[in-house]
């Protein structure tokens, strides 16, 4: 018996008919004019991988600097504050300031005159709260907040039993607390990209005042009576002074940045 005719071929013959006809897949084309050149190919993988990267975080500062220099003017005098913004929302500040003024103020009947100096240095920490241009500052200043005062004063007195007019010359200084604490608020907007105006509105607690007088030349110097004179000019001062426990501060500057 020939194996191969009476069982292989039958055999075939049915498991081919039993099978699902099938078609022949698509044929895949290829239209060489719309692929990309090999350069077109190299530059969609490189936009691919760097998309890919992940995004660098972007400072609030922009591409300014940190470090700013601010020349500044106002009630404390003119200074320079030197500053780094170290957030977007935190900075801190040290600063100088000189101001020396001279004029005239009169206690009852008697002038005086007076040399004020309001200068030193401070340090102050700037607070950004809606992290923009608007900021809160505190801080502590060391300032010299006295003033020498000099007046020519006349008075009635008895002298060895007599009864006399003489003069007296004085001098003294009133003095506040020179560690004194600082609150302001500022605001600041670019003019340039390294360059911004600013404002400051605020108070120095200065404290209580100290007031000193003395007779330093005079007809009438020494004299008891004038000296008690110029002990209640003294009190008058102070009596003057005490509800000027706080010092304004109004400034402007311009901010350049390094």
């Amino acid at each position: 018996m020939n194996f191969k005719r009476t069982v292989i071929a039958p055999l075939v013959v049915a498991l081919v008919t039993a099978m699902p006809a099938f078609a022949a897949p698509d044929i895949i084309t290829v239209d060489r004019a719309s692929a990309p050149s090999p350069a077109e190919a190299a530059a969609r993988l490189q936009d691919a991988l760097d998309a890919a990267k992940p995004a660098e975080e972007v400072s609030p500062l922009g591409n300014r600097s940190q470090f700013y220099l601010m020349p500044k003017i106002g009630t404390l005098g003119y200074g320079v504050d030197v500053g780094y913004q170290a957030t977007d929302m935190l900075g801190g500040r040290v600063i100088w300031r000189d101001y020396s003024s001279d004029f005239d103020f009169d206690v009852d009947e008697d002038s005086f005159d007076a040399s004020v100096d309001i200068g030193g240095f401070g340090a102050l920490v700037d607070f950004y709260p809606t992290r923009g241009n608007f900021r809160i500052s505190g801080g502590i200043m060391q300032l010299d907040n006295s003033a020498e005062v000099s007046s020519t004063i006349t008075r009635d007195y008895t002298s060895g039993g007599v009864p006399t007019t003489g003069s007296a010359d004085i001098k003294g200084k009133v003095e506040y607390n020179s560690t004194s604490p600082m609150l302001a608020i500022g605001w600041h907007d670019y003019v340039g990209k390294n360059f911004s105006y600013d404002i400051s509105l605020g108070a120095v607690y200065m404290g209580s005042p100290e007031i000193s007088l003395r007779s330093v030349g005079g007809v009438a110097a020494g004299e008891p009576e004038v000296e008690a004179e110029i002990d209640d000019l003294a009190d008058d001062i102070e009596d003057d002074l005490s509800g000027l426990n706080f010092y304004p501060v109004i400034e402007f500057g311009m901010t350049f940045h390094f």
